[in-house]
């Protein structure tokens, strides 16, 4: 997209009136041959005073302003440039030097310039996220006023009027039907699932009320292609910004992951979609699992220097086909599995809606309406929170999330974690196996890497693991395995590394527990 494609927020201007009447502004005068520490007050100063409304603003030490990247849509946080900021200096205030004859013209210096990009003033707003819809704020204040709001550190777009609608209410039984008539085509194989997908649409219009909170990866996955996977991640982002997701694809780095998501963080982007991981992948990046249970990570941008530490308040998604991944991820997973039976699904028809987008987008004050009154509702309750086992690492988004399905009356959340861990995670269901085998044939007798090797081979087990090299390469690879899981128990199996053995000779047993299944 050119830069011209590119709607920015006008600068602000401290008396409109006057300009448009062509009358002269009083404006302040920075004398640009003070002192260089006097000329920086002034001019944060002048720029503070200025922004009223607020356009720029500090977002991780950074200078921002927002930038519209089509019309109707949310903003984007995006860095202040240097061009930009010296317009809008020279926009509210007179720059002046003096000389022998007088005052004359001056320019905002480059060096103060750069010293105001390093490192906003205090007297710049903090932002943390935009918002396209009214939503929850911390303690769950209520935000339907378009603008700023300095307490929440949030700024809400109201492109499509949406702050009237959202400010009546709707009856519990009217507020559960219209989500669920939202997803009503996509054929959820579980309740769970179902659940899962109305928690995920209503979770963008709350996301700042869990406040540091960590919030799990939404993974919406199918059998196969054509099944509504992507039409589900847009239909979600459609409620909540108006428009469809754009896909974010993660490469085989992890080091340019980790920035590419700081990145996208950066932004403010409400929702991250991480789209269409490959079947014949499994998904283990060590940067995703990080970020996910990270509150505020800290790490360069995508090709700069400079480190940043964005708040993290985004929706994570992911969209693929029999999504498998390692422990560490499914473990921050929640299953969004969508079956339609079938070995064309793309083919399907006798939908509800036939367009489901434009049904949404047209029908989105009263979807929005409809998720801020199944929380409110929640809220009227008392805030009961949800009493069934949570996903470790996200107890604050199971508690509050279960609460508000329960209290509509949705079933089923949570009730397919088990099984996301199995059919996720096959190299862990692949141990638990081969533990049982190792027992069977060892009991606790010290056996070498070389000895389970053959265990392998012979039962299939830990492809991935021992890759495609000759024995010598596939048993060092099952040594380092060996050593990663150390300790770990699978079912009442405990591996343990024998102690006073040279690295080379490494010796594991199994120690079983009985307690365990007690």
């Amino acid at each position: 997209m050119s830069k011209d494609n590119i709607v920015q927020l006008s600068p602000p201007c401290r008396d409109p009136s006057a300009v448009d009447s062509g009358e002269e502004r009083d404006r302040p005068v920075v004398y640009t041959d003070d002192q260089p520490r006097e000329v920086l007050q002034n001019t944060l100063k002048v720029l503070a005073d200025a922004n009223d409304p607020p356009v720029i603003f500090r977002r991780s030490g950074q200078l921002v302003g927002l930038t519209f990247l089509r019309e109707g849509e949310a903003p984007h946080i995006v860095p202040q440039s240097k061009r930009r900021l010296f317009r809008l200096l020279i926009d509210v205030a007179d720059w002046r030097k003096k000389t022998a004859h007088g005052d004359a013209p001056s320019s905002p210096p480059s060096r103060i310039l750069d010293a105001i990009l390093e490192e906003p003033g205090q007297g710049i707003l903090e932002l943390d996220t935009v918002t396209a819809v009214p939503m929850f704020g911390k303690d769950f204040e209520f935000i339907n006023r378009p603008g700023y709001h300095a307490r929440q550190r949030l700024y809400f777009h109201d492109a499509h009027s949406l702050a009237a609608a959202a400010s009546e209410r709707l009856d519990i039984s009217e507020a559960r039907q219209l989500p669920l008539e939202a997803i009503h085509d996509f054929p959820f194989p579980e309740d769970a699932d179902r659940a899962h997908a109305v928690a995920l649409i209503v979770l963008p219009l709350m996301r700042m009320a869990l406040g540091s909170a960590p919030t799990p990866l939404h993974s919406i996955e199918s059998p196969s292609p054509g099944s509504g996977k992507g039409r589900l991640a847009d239909l979600v982002s459609v409620i909540a910004t108006g428009s469809p997701c754009k896909p974010v694809t993660m490469s085989g780095c992890a080091g340019e992951n980790r920035k590419r998501l700081t990145s996208l963080m950066m932004t403010g982007a409400p929702l991250i979609l991480l789209d269409n991981i490959p079947q014949d992948q499994i998904l283990n990046d060590a940067a995703l699992a990080s970020v996910l249970t990270t509150t505020q990570p800290a790490d360069r941008l995508l090709g700069g220097n400079r480190i940043v530490s964005p708040k993290n308040h985004v929706v994570w998604l992911l969209t693929g086909n029999n999504v498998r991944s390692t422990l560490e991820i499914a473990r921050r997973s929640v299953r969004i599995r969508i079956d339609a039976r079938t070995d064309r699904p793309w083919l399907r028809n006798g939908f509800l809606h036939s367009d489901l987008l434009d049904w949404a987008r047209r029908q989105r004050p009263r979807l929005v309406q409809a998720c801020i009154s199944l929380i409110q509702a929640w809220i009227d309750e008392g805030k009961p929170r949800w009493q069934g086992t949570p996903l470790g690492s996200f107890e604050e988004w199971s508690a509050v999330l279960g609460g508000i399905l329960e209290v509509a009356g949705i079933p089923g959340f949570l009730g397919n974690i088990e099984r996301t861990y199995v059919d996720a995670d096959i190299e862990t269901e692949e141990w638990h196996v081969l533990t049982q085998l190792w027992w069977e044939r060892f009991a606790s007798a010290s056996v070498k890497a070389s000895d389970l090797h053959d265990l392998c081979q012979r039962n299939e087990l830990l492809a991935e693991v021992l890759g495609f090299g000759g024995v010598r390469s596939q048993v060092s690879r099952l040594g380092r395995a060996l050593n990663r899981n150390v300790d770990r128990f699978f079912d009442d199996l405990q591996i343990v590394q024998e102690r006073g053995v040279a690295r080379s000779s490494a010796r594991y047993v199994l120690k079983r527990h009985e307690s365990r299944n007690e």
